[in-house]
This record gives structure tokens, sequence and C-alpha cells, in this order.
């Protein structure tokens, strides 16, 4: 019994005397009025990589000079891409030409170099080789022995092309952009047909024409979407 009642004692003691110390408490200062704290933020920041695909369409025009065909002016479309890696890229083009009795088709692609792009404003210069193909057809009647009789010419071309161009855009929004170019193209003829009709009988001549090499100022302006 006695020593029961001197473990309890000894309890009893050892509870008292832990309830009279003062509690560890650790105080921090206030951080002084008008400084920011100081945050640690462990969200990840992805970088976005710059857009470089691009789509664009609208006007084309050709001011041409040929010694078979004289000096005349192309008017049609172009649509076509590009692709930039930074400053250089490359392009593809597909344009339709036509004048009062011609029409005409080209293709071409090459690389471009950006000179200028600040304040969503760029400047660039493009070259590249292609391919044009098209028809040239007069026709014209005249009156023979009290007869009118109808003769038309008609002329296929197939022509190198090697185009140049210089072109100044500015995207008014983040995507879509306004441009206008200025160039020159060259053209060599590697195959030809000319053909002459008259009343339903045909006489045809094939072979290469330097007199169709077709050259002179080229221009365009439309719209780019950039993806």
């Amino acid at each position: 019994m006695k020593k029961t009642l001197m473990i309890g004692l000894t309890i009893l003691s050892s509870s008292v005397a832990c309830a009279d110390q003062a509690l560890n408490v650790q105080y921090g200062q206030p951080a002084p009025l008008g400084t920011t704290p100081n945050y640690v933020s462990t969200t990840v920041v992805s970088e976005q990589s710059p857009n470089s695909f691009t789509l664009h369409g609208g006007y084309s025009g050709w001011k041409v000079d040929s010694s078979e065909l004289g000096k005349g002016r192309f008017r049609g479309f172009q649509i076509g891409s590009t692709y930039d890696f930074d400053r250089r890229g490359l392009w593809t083009k597909y344009e339709n030409q036509s004048s009062d009795n011609v029409d005409v088709d080209l293709i071409s692609f090459g690389a471009q170099y950006t000179f200028y792009n600040k304040n969503n404003t760029y400047v660039l210069g493009q070259a590249g080789i292609g391919y044009m193909w098209g028809d040239w057809k007069e026709s014209a009647t005249f009156s023979f022995e009290g007869s009118d009789v109808t003769v038309t010419n008609k002329i296929s071309a197939d022509n190198f092309l090697i185009p140049v161009n210089v072109e100044l855009g500015h995207y008014f929004m983040p995507q879509l952009a306004a441009y206008a170019g200025l160039g020159y193209k060259w053209t060599d003829n590697h195959k030809a047909k000319d053909c002459l009709n008259i009343e339903g009988s045909s006489w045809c001549d094939s072979g290469r024409s330097g007199a169709l090499d077709v050259n002179g100022l080229s221009y365009n302006f439309g719209l780019k979407y950039r993806f």
C-alpha cells in the first residue's frame, strides 16, 4: 500500500513541475510596413514557340515584254504559303494571270530572308525558281474572193521561271497581316507549239522559241494569315 502511494505521489509531483515551466514560444519579428512579401512560386512557365507557318492570297500583276507578244499587262490572283526559320524561310506560290488574248499559269518556290521585323511591321526579300505554261490566241477575218476567211493563230508555250520579290507587310491583328510586293520575273522558253488554222485546216510547228521569252516587272498585294 505504501509502495502504491509513493508511485502516485511521484507522478503527481512530476505533473506539477511540468505545469510550472513556461512554454517555449518562438516570437517572429513582423515585416516593416510598405514592403512586398517575397513569395516563392511553384508555377511552371512554358515558353510558346513562335508562329512560323503562313498562308496568303491576293492580287497578282505582271507588266511583260516579249519580242513575239510585245508589251502587255497580265492580271490575276495568287495563293501561297511560307514557313519561317527565324529570319530565314521557305515559300511557294501559284499564280493565274491573263490579258485579252493570253492566259498563263505560274508555280514557283524558293527562299526568303526577313531584313526588318519590328512593331508588327516586316520587310523581306524572296528569290526562287519556277515554271510557267500558257496559251496565246489571236484570230482575224479576211475577205478572199468575195468570201470571209477566218484565220486563227494559237501558241502554246512552256517556260522556266526565275522570280525575285521584295515584300512589305504589317500585322494589324496578332495573326492577320496586309502585304504588298514588288519584283521582277524572267522566263526562258524551252518548248512551244504554234498552230495556224484557216477555215478548219491547220498547220503546226513546234520547238523552242526565244521570241517567247517573257520578262517584266511584277507586283502583288493581299492578306496573310499566320498559324
